[in-house]
């Protein structure tokens, strides 16, 4: 029977083979990516209805995708994908060396939490760690063991904590065939960054803050942001305050760019927006190392992980992120995806907290930015 199939599609005129085949797309499009291994296809019918095309050719298209092993015809019954065998789990990938000495612990934080969640509805799970440091620019062929579970039908599912956003790791996420979230795909979750300067500009201003400097990592895109909410409190933005070349996981970074913030002119700024964490950490030393006094000469909004525990040698002004929102948020969507329950593509933007860390480690909310979602 395989071999009169094989027949078929080798003697069709070109024209219906080139419709076959595009119909096959159709299908593999449509329904095989989320379809469960061991799922039904619709009916022949149904499905020729749907791609407005004739039975026949949907007979061909699925002898087409048989042929690849990509379909299972049972006569008589339908068309299914194939039962995988083995055990199969979710996958948690980030494309960056969280393990490094560098890294931020907020994807390693955001890793667990997944990790916890997912199992808690009885989904194991099993982590893919990429090895970028500086470069973002890994090809996915840099994750073997992911290509190769993905690919061998052992991963039901994959959130993507952080990974090139190149058209060559897109193009590899979508042909995965399975439900993925996170970074690369519709279904996003992101820090209201923008939102956080807006709101730690207005906190500095508050406080009498009127020379602003800010320490990022441009590829946020944060310097525009910076100017509208400088704006709205009727500051200068001074692009020599600006420092964001520097990658966080590059040693040194933070100290070296906040120096520069400090000697560009003979005036000094007297507020600063650590837009993040790994960066301030090393700004923290410099600014000790250059007598700086915290807050007489110089307050700070300091980006930082809710739970982190984190305590400074001088008063900060947190912008709290939490790592188990974000994973609550990921994993909700990709546990209905993988049931295979609608979900519409979404970007979800998290929440910042601005909070006050006293000398003694008290904290006292001042504000909390709201949690928002855009649909597209």
């Amino acid at each position: 029977m395989q071999q009169l199939a094989q027949r078929e599609i080798l003697f069709m005129a070109p024209k219906s083979r080139w419709l076959a085949e595009r119909i096959a797309k159709e299908i593999r499009e449509r329904h095989l990516k989320q379809t469960r291994p061991g799922g039904r296809l619709l009916p022949v019918r149904e499905l020729a209805r749907e791609l407005g095309v004739c039975v026949r050719t949907v007979l061909a298209a699925q002898r087409i995708l048989a042929e690849r092993g990509e379909l299972e015809i049972r006569h008589g019954s339908g068309a299914y994908l194939p039962q995988q065998s083995g055990p199969r789990w979710a996958g948690v990938f980030t494309a960056f060396n969280i393990l490094q000495p560098h890294a931020s612990i907020f994807q390693a934080r955001v890793a667990w939490e997944l990790s916890r969640q997912l199992e808690e509805y009885g989904i194991p799970t099993e982590f893919y760690i990429g090895r970028s440091t500086l470069r973002e620019d890994d090809p996915p062929s840099s994750c073997g063991r992911l290509m190769a579970d993905a690919q061998g039908g052992r991963l039901e599912g994959l959130a993507i904590l952080s990974c090139p956003a190149t058209i060559e790791w897109r193009r590899t996420i979508e042909s995965l065939r399975i439900p993925c979230v996170g970074s690369n795909t519709p279904y996003r979750v992101e820090m209201g960054y923008a939102d956080m300067l807006r709101r730690a500009v207005r906190h500095l201003s508050g406080q009498g803050c009127r020379r602003i400097a800010m320490l990022a990592w441009e590829r946020d895109g944060l310097r525009e942001p910076l100017r509208r909410a400088l704006r709205e409190c009727g500051l200068e933005y001074r692009p020599e305050w600006v420092r964001h070349d520097l990658h966080p996981m590059l040693s040194g970074a933070g100290w070296e760019e906040f120096r520069e913030i400090w000697t560009a002119s003979r005036e000094k700024p007297d507020g600063l927006v650590a837009a993040d964490d790994v960066l301030f950490d090393e700004a923290a030393r410099a600014i000790q190392e250059l007598g700086i006094r915290v807050p007489d000469h110089l307050r700070v909004v300091a980006h930082a992980n809710k739970g982190a525990d984190r305590r400074y040698p001088f008063p900060v002004t947190e912008a709290l992120v939490d790592p188990q929102r974000y994973a609550q948020a990921l994993s909700e969507m990709l546990i209905r995806r993988m049931r295979g329950e609608p979900v519409a593509p979404r970007t979800i933007t998290l929440p910042f907290e601005i909070v006050d860390s006293a000398a003694a480690g008290n904290r006292v909310v001042l504000c909390r930015t709201g949690i928002g979602a855009t649909m597209g």
